[in-house]
């Protein structure tokens, strides 16, 4: 990050393409870039080391949470450099002390993670002594207080979801696959059965992830399930975004309780790991936790 005294540099408004999307401008240094970014989505920048992005309907919450960049880490290209999956190839040394850096931004006592498999199996974590990685899953649950629950990313979504009734809260990883077998749903699901959880009360903001500018499938007929023709914006392009807001108002999230950026990582491949940028790479994190509610918002 550029140090406090550095001369403000002159700054160009991000761009917007035809289908929404915001695209920074990369000639700034990236303290600047990232803060313009956040100002385009009405989102918060958290000058942390590494730094993250917060959305402003869970922080006046009892929540921590946050949308990491691929900035700040200790991992080399094509990992550069703050990649959390030691699966891609990365150095395990590099993805540890990335995770460290995490936990130390956010002041977490601990992080879990899941082995993000694109289905709609749901974890609840009961015990802060389980083991790490929790399984295969892609979401998890829980109503333990400082814990952080993390995902992974390079285009797929990033769901957050907190229940302001009974102070719980869940993570989601959807890709396309998670859409066509509604992980959202599963992961509602089993709040509503483990913890009684109603949707009307659940606040949730969908991260960064891949837009309808650049989510394009020309096999899509033989590939995605017929509903999903209703989310195409053009002859093969789709917007998962709208999608996950279609599945969550269904299953009875108010829609002004969700908070949906629509920075597309692809675009914008400087920021976060995209593996339509590039490929090999790495995966951001996205994480949410709870705090202790006496602490207050």
């Amino acid at each position: 990050m550029t140090d406090e005294h550095e001369p403000r540099q002159v700054r160009k408004e991000a761009t917007v393409s035809d289908f929404g999307c915001v695209v920074g401008d990369s000639t700034l240094s990236p303290r600047f870039f990232l803060e313009d970014l956040a100002q385009e989505q009405g989102l918060e920048l958290e000058l942390t080391d590494p730094p993250y992005f917060t959305f402003p309907s869970l922080k006046s919450f009892p929540v921590t949470h946050g949308v990491f960049t691929r900035l700040g880490g200790h991992s080399f290209p094509p990992y550069y450099s703050l990649n959390v999956s030691i699966s891609v190839g990365d150095n395990p040394d590099h993805v540890n002390a990335n995770m460290e850096s995490i936990k130390r931004a956010m002041d977490l006592s601990n992080l879990f993670w899941v082995n993000q498999v694109h289905g709609n199996k749901v974890i609840i974590l009961e015990r802060p002594d389980q083991s790490n990685p929790l399984g295969d899953a892609d979401a998890i649950v829980t109503a333990l207080e400082g814990i952080g629950l993390m995902i992974k990313q390079a285009d797929c979504q990033g769901i957050f979801i907190y229940d302001q009734a009974h102070h719980v809260v869940g993570i989601v990883h959807c890709g396309w696959r998670g859409n066509a077998t509604n992980i959202i749903s599963a992961t509602i699901g089993a709040m509503i059965k483990r913890f009684k959880t109603d949707p009307r009360e659940l606040i949730v903001a969908i991260g960064p992830s891949l837009g309808p500018c650049c989510a394009q499938y020309q096999d899509y007929k033989e590939l995605f399930p017929s509903f999903f023709h209703a989310f195409k914006v053009n002859s093969c392009y789709f917007d998962f975004q709208k999608l996950s807001l279609h599945q969550l108002t269904g299953l009875g999230v108010l829609k002004e309780n969700i908070s949906v950026c629509t920075l597309c990582t692809k675009c914008n491949s400087q920021v976060f790991f995209s593996h339509r940028a590039e490929r090999p790479t790495g995966r951001f994190a996205s994480v949410i936790a709870l705090k202790p509610r006496s602490r207050g918002l």
